[in-house]
């Protein structure tokens, strides 16, 4: 060019467009006049026009720059896939752009491991990236983990038992359960069985439950109850865990031993040796172990001769002590006692009726050693004039008969005069003017 004043119109406009900001009129120089954004536009085409009307077509190509970072359409994304998907499945594809052109606008991924996953459950094509976007990946639980259940016994020593004297609402286990399951899957539902209605579950926020008495129990009526306890997860198909066990029921002192019978008669000689067998008394206690253990013993008291008698005390057989006496106490009584050895002890009582067969153990006994009579020798025969006495204490076989006179002078009265003398035939004074004789009885069974 000759040097004249340049002037430049965009082909575009169909005019001219002159300015002096945009290029050196004297040297040509074509200058920028604001910043270039190569992604808005990327080339440009001007026409240069000198006053004389000579004309160059001026093309501008603006190069890119790596001026732009790569964009992701979202900046979180949120997913969900099943627990059990196998290992190298495709899960998502996530799409970034660059608004730059060749290696600037080529984009490569890679997952923040500081941020996310950094036990490396996931991979993606490994490239260098510049920006980072959130994806949020839910595992989609699979009903694929049964329900987990503990429970602990509240007895003393851990194990399954409750006393018979437990109360309804008295606590006999506590169930936790779990499920390593997400979500809907995780809601399980207890159940129990068994029982005869005696027990019951409860609870307060579906994951702990009592099992709790319900009815009053009683051990002598049963002493143990078969308990099954179901655990049910909410899923399709439902996945359960069962724990079944026997509930001993454990025994309190609540019976007191009890006789075979409320009396006992029996009859023996009372001539016998001390350790002789009377008889054996019974008693049985509902109760277990120490609670119903039997122990006997005899209840003295006064004017029952019970110390006569002594008593073992785990065979309840009653024996005697000491000589016995009929004519003391034909019939003496015993009450005997039946005691178990739980705490508080319980006992009962039965009354024992001895019968004691007398024998001929004691000799009939004069009231006087010696009679003196005075007798006219004129005193007709059969006359009354004497009564003597003798008494033993034996009673059934007590009864006497008498001796005659030795003399033959005097005899025994009739039956309707025991003990009497009376002449047994005329005798003169001179004969005998003193009789001393001896007179005895006769018992039934000996002299």
């Amino acid at each position: 060019m000759d040097g004249s004043p340049l002037q430049f119109c965009a082909p575009s406009q169909g005019q001219q467009i002159c300015t002096s900001r945009v290029f050196d009129e004297n040297t040509g120089i074509i200058k920028t006049a604001r910043v270039l954004d190569r992604e808005t536009r990327d080339r440009y085409s001007f026409i240069a026009v000198t006053p004389e009307g000579i004309t160059v077509e001026v093309n501008i190509q603006v190069n890119d720059i790596n001026d732009h970072a790569p964009a992701f359409p979202k900046q979180h994304s949120t997913f969900q896939i099943p627990e059990h998907t196998p290992i190298g499945s495709s899960i998502l594809q996530v799409f970034a752009s660059d608004a730059d052109e060749g290696d600037n606008g080529d984009v490569i991924y890679e997952i923040n491991r500081r941020q996310s996953d950094p036990e490396q459950y996931f991979t993606i094509d490994a490239r260098t990236g510049v920006t980072t976007a959130f994806v949020t990946i839910h595992v989609r639980d699979y009903n694929d983990n049964q329900p987990t259940m503990t429970i602990i016994f509240l007895s003393e020593d851990g194990s399954p038992q409750i006393s018979e004297g437990a109360q309804p609402g008295q606590y006999v286990a506590r169930i936790s359960v779990s499920d390593p399951d997400y979500g809907e899957y995780s809601n399980v539902n207890v159940t129990l069985e068994g029982g005869d209605g005696k027990f019951a579950l409860t609870t307060k926020d579906n994951i702990i439950y009592l099992i709790c008495v319900d009815q009053l129990l009683d051990r002598e009526e049963r002493d143990s109850y078969d308990l099954r306890v179901t655990a049910t997860d909410s899923g399709t198909p439902p996945l359960r865990a069962e724990s079944a066990f026997v509930l001993q029921v454990m025994d309190v002192n609540d019976n007191p031993p009890l006789f075979d019978q409320q009396e006992y008669k029996q009859s023996i000689p009372e001539v016998v040796y001390p350790g002789s067998f009377v008889l054996q008394v019974t008693a049985r206690d509902k109760d277990q172990g120490p609670n119903g253990e039997v122990r006997y013993s005899i209840l003295h008291g006064r004017d029952t001769h019970s110390s006569w008698f002594t008593i073992d005390p785990a065979t309840g057989i009653i024996t005697t002590a000491a000589p016995l006496d009929y004519e003391k106490d034909p019939q003496p009584q015993l009450t005997v006692l039946a005691t178990d050895r739980g705490t508080p002890a319980l006992s009962s009582s039965a009354v024992v009726h001895v019968a004691l067969q007398d024998v001929n153990d004691n000799e009939p006994v004069f009231r006087s050693n010696f009679y003196n009579v005075s007798l006219k020798e004129s005193t007709p025969v059969g006359t009354c004039f004497l009564q003597v006495g003798a008494g033993i204490e034996a009673r059934a076989v007590g009864s006497l008969g008498w001796e005659t006179c030795p003399c033959r002078v005097f005899g025994a009265g009739p039956v309707t005069w025991p003990g009497k003398r009376v002449p047994r035939s005329p005798w003169m004074w001179q004969e005998r003017m003193v009789c001393g004789c001896p007179v005895g009885t006769l018992q039934g069974h000996g002299v």
